[in-house]
This record gives C-alpha cells, sequence and structure tokens, in this order.
C-alpha cells in the first residue's frame, strides 16, 4: 500500500495549505499595495507595505517550519527519502531573514528584499512538495 502524506489529503495536507494559503494571501496583499503606488502615489506608505510584508513572512516562515517538521515526523526506520538540502537551505534561509526583521523595525526593511524573500518562499514550498512527492513514490 502506497504511503500517502499530502494528496489527496493525508496527514501533511492541511499544514500544507496553510503554508500555500499564507503565501497566496501575501501575494495578494504585496499586489494591492503595488496597485495602490501606481494608481495613488500619494496615498501609499512603503513603511505599511515593508510593515506588511515582513509581518506575513514571519506567520510563512512558521507555517513553514511546522510544515518541514511535521514531514520529518513521518519519516521511520527503512524509509528512503526526506527533506532535501535544498529544501533545507531555502528554509534557513526563510529563517535568517526572519530573525533579522526581529532586530529592527519593520519599516526600515527593505520592500525589495520582502520581496525576494516572498519568492524564496514560494520556492521553499515547492521543494518541500517535491521532497514530500519523491518520498511518497519511494515508500
Amino acid at each position: 500500500m502506497p504511503l500517502t502524506l499530502l494528496f489527496p489529503p493525508g496527514p501533511l495536507y492541511a499544514r500544507y495549505r496553510a503554508v500555500e494559503d499564507a503565501l497566496d494571501f501575501t501575494r495578494s496583499m504585496h499586489e494591492r499595495q503595488a496597485a495602490l503606488r501606481a494608481a495613488h502615489p500619494a496615498h501609499y506608505d512603503p513603511d505599511v507595505h515593508a510593515i506588511v510584508l515582513a509581518f506575513n513572512l514571519r506567520v510563512i516562515g512558521r507555517k513553514m517550519d511546522a510544515l518541514v517538521t511535521a514531514f520529518r515526523s513521518e519519516i521511520r526506520v527503512g524509509h528512503r527519502g526526506g527533506v532535501s538540502e535544498e529544501t533545507v537551505e531555502l528554509q534557513s534561509a526563510l529563517q535568517h531573514y526572519n530573525a533579522a526583521v526581529a532586530t529592527r523595525d519593520a519599516w526600515d526593511n527593505p520592500v525589495d528584499a520582502s520581496v525576494n524573500v516572498l519568492d524564496l518562499a514560494f520556492d521553499c514550498l515547492a521543494s518541500v512538495e517535491r521532497d514530500i512527492q519523491a518520498f511518497e513514490e519511494q515508500n
């Protein structure tokens, strides 16, 4: 019997969807801020944009950590595969960003840097998904 962790809804599905939803929400907030900047520059505040991104990236980081931890808890002796080096590196980069932002005011963080980290978070989720799917296929 094949191992199912993600699709169709397995034990990791809810955590995966939580990360995916947080990423989509953050992207939509960023797009709304960018649209406000383009349409009404006088009403756009880059500090608000930076704060929205920084706060949501912290939420994403925590949800990503929970997903990876839950995935690791599913790995048993004799199973092949697991969390890839790529996922570990992307997750670590997200954690470092969040730690750096936590040491200063969120509005002091450049918006462009946060947008780059948002892209990195999407890459991290894709990497985790590949890891889980490979693990399911191998076990």
